[in-house]
């Protein structure tokens, strides 16, 4: 009786195990998931390229012992060469917001990778002429309950085949155990 008590209480440790680390890995890969949508949307809002949204989103993993996704956007607002940024005779014409404009008295310098400058009236010093900000665009773009809901299904799925993928490995060890037991020294 004493073994079998034993053995229980051995699968029910390597289960808990398995159950937390297939929670681990369908967060992280929901999460991945979730960066990739949060990083379209703000896109898309903002007029900027997918990959210059997602590069500013964080997303921190999660880990055993701390079962926990984090999505933070970081970052200042983007120059206006970001958006697109032409020289017209007017202007500066660039796409912030995903609306193209023209920015009177603006200006690029003929050099790789220039900001937009514009000259303050008051003081006629030159500043950077910006556009939307990653962070602002982030938190402005709240994630509603279709997303919300689109992620646990999302983990849902990711859960379930790491559960099945975990335990496959799982019966595989045991059973290379046992023919290594069988087979003897």
């Amino acid at each position: 009786m004493a073994p079998r008590v034993r053995r229980s209480r051995g699968a029910l440790t390597r289960d808990a195990k398995l159950f937390e680390r297939a929670a681990v890995t369908g967060l992280n890969r929901a999460g991945r998931t979730e960066r990739t949508m949060s990083a379209r949307g703000v896109a898309k809002d903002g007029g900027l390229r997918v990959r210059d949204a997602r590069q500013k989103i964080k997303f921190t993993r999660a880990r055993r012992g701390t079962t926990r996704i984090k999505l933070e956007a970081t970052g200042r607002p983007l120059n206006l060469t970001r958006f697109q940024a032409k020289q017209r005779k007017r202007g500066v014409s660039a796409r912030p917001w995903g609306k193209r404009r023209i920015f009177k008295g603006a200006f690029i310098l003929k050099k790789p990778g220039a900001p937009v400058l514009v000259r303050d009236k008051k003081t006629k010093k030159l500043r950077s002429a910006y556009g939307p900000g990653i962070a602002n665009l982030f938190r402005d773009h709240a994630i509603g309950a279709d997303q919300r809901a689109a992620f646990f299904r999302r983990y849902n799925v990711e859960f379930n085949r790491a559960i099945k993928v975990f335990r496959e490995k799982a019966a595989a060890s045991r059973a290379r155990r046992r023919a290594r037991r069988r087979a003897g020294p």
